[in-house]
């Protein structure tokens, strides 16, 4: 929640240095930002 509340505050734009599908989980989620918001609008996750 942290993640996705700073990088929506300071309009961060990521970008993904493989296919835009990395695994995200506990031990990877710091490889891939890009991946790691995409993950969290997945799960419903918004902007407001």
């Amino acid at each position: 929640q942290g993640f996705f509340r700073r990088s929506i505050q300071k309009n961060m734009v990521y970008t993904c240095h493989r296919d835009k599908n990395c695994i995200i989980n506990k031990v990877t989620r710091n490889r891939c930002q890009y991946c790691r918001l995409q993950k969290c609008f997945e799960v419903g996750m918004s902007k407001e």
